[in-house]
């Protein structure tokens, strides 16, 4: 048993589900036909107007709904000072020294700087080592 086949019961000594997950998914809606008038109980309750905790939700996720829509709404009027902005952040050059670079590398442990891989090898090789 595990948690890909089985869902997880925590009421059972080995705290996964009797049935399998297809079984399981089967026998619910197996259910729901037999009983439409408790599943439809059952689902007026997770309404956000009767769950004030699903009501909240509910609001923070059209606040943020609204937010992109602001944002897609200023993309579409602003279009010329989009493309600035991208130029601006393409033609950025970041210059450093080679003493830096080394102190840098060093610092990170010729890591990756985000992820912790071992790819700085890689960049210089594809720069043709330009810096050491």
């Amino acid at each position: 048993m595990n948690s890909i086949n089985f869902y997880l019961n925590n009421s059972s000594k080995d705290s996964y589900d009797s049935y399998c997950k297809s079984c399981a998914k089967t026998k619910s809606r197996k259910w729901e036909i037999d009983n439409p008038e408790k599943y439809k109980a059952l689902n007026k309750s997770k309404m956000p107007s009767k769950n004030p905790v699903r009501l909240e939700r509910c609001r923070e996720f059209n606040k943020k709904d609204q937010a992109k829509e602001y944002m897609s709404e200023w993309r579409n009027n602003n279009k010329d000072k989009l493309k600035i902005y991208g130029e601006q952040q393409q033609n950025k050059k970041h210059d450093i020294t080679d003493k830096q670079w080394i102190y840098c590398k060093h610092y990170f442990q010729n890591c990756c700087a985000y992820c912790g891989l071992l790819l700085i090898i890689i960049i210089e090789s594809t720069l043709g080592n330009n810096k050491k």
